[in-house]
């Protein structure tokens, strides 16, 4: 079987290709790179992402004109995103994810953005689709946004989908950029978003697909409040009788009691027990 395309543009921190953890160039590691610019944004090497500053310097994005290589249906846009509000200095529209145009005067493509607290899908120009989605500050998604060839919008969220609606888009336009967070002065707009992986089909993928990307990623993005894993000597040291939480909330450690640890497998073993009655 063959297998399908991969992204015409994309951008991971993870990949020292695309940024070897230092320096303002985002590489793109797509098939038709566009390179991005990093301007004012932190860097976080444990799960390899950037988060902006909240203001208007804080941006990171390509030159603009670009040739995208996406038409107006038929795309996929894929990104891991931390919502964490905006400084109140961009408007009333915070722009997560720009692939093409939306300022002087000229408008096309797409773009993801958030508007009130809800995830909000742009036809700059043309409409808006309000999904209903509400992000929780501080919270790690993957979202994903595919366009059919009937113009079917669909938003998936961390694998599943949470909202369809029919939006049909412009060209990208004479001032078509890739972009997180700019505003209509081609400027950061004030978010305070983190950005991890983000990729652009030039095809609508696969349900399939979508769920692998998020199966093969999550572990960098989202921690369990409670996590115990034995072949991690923070949680299990290899002996004792306290299995210790490693999880992001406040630790609830466990006792162990009658149970034996495989240390090949780094697996615990309860003992059996039987209980008797007679008459």
């Amino acid at each position: 079987m063959l297998t399908p395309p991969g992204p015409i543009h994309e951008y991971d921190a993870a990949n020292p290709a695309s940024y070897p953890g230092s320096g303002t160039t985002f590489t793109d590691i797509g098939s038709s790179p566009i390179n991005l610019t990093i301007n004012n944004a932190n860097y976080d090497n444990v799960n390899d992402s950037f988060k902006l500053l909240g203001t208007l310097s804080s941006y990171i994005r390509s030159a603009e004109p670009v040739s995208i290589g996406i038409g107006t249906n038929n795309f996929t846009y894929q990104l891991w995103w931390q919502y964490n509000g905006n400084a109140n200095i961009g408007g009333p529209t915070d722009v997560q994810l720009q692939v093409g145009s939306r300022g002087s005067g000229v408008y096309g493509g797409c773009n993801i953005t958030t508007q009130s607290g809800q995830i909000v899908l742009e036809a700059p120009g043309v409409g808006q689709l309000f999904t209903g989605f509400t992000p929780t500050l501080g919270v790690w998604y993957l979202l994903t946004l595919t366009v059919d060839s009937s113009n079917l919008n669909t938003l998936y969220v961390n694998g599943v989908s949470v909202y369809t609606g029919t939006q049909s888009y412009n060209a990208l336009g004479a001032l078509a950029s890739i972009a997180m967070a700019p505003s209509v002065t081609n400027l950061g707009d004030g978010s305070l978003s983190g950005f991890g992986p983000v990729q652009i089909y030039d095809r609508v993928i696969t349900t399939t697909e979508i769920t692998n990307y998020f199966n093969s990623t999550v572990g960098r993005f989202v921690v369990p409040i409670h996590s115990y894993d034995a072949a991690d000597p923070t949680s299990y040291p290899g002996s004792g009788s306290t299995f210790y939480d490693i999880g992001s909330a406040t630790a609830i450690d466990l006792n162990i009691n009658n149970a034996t640890y495989d240390n090949v497998t780094d697996t615990f073993a309860l003992a059996r027990s039987e209980e008797h009655t007679s008459e």
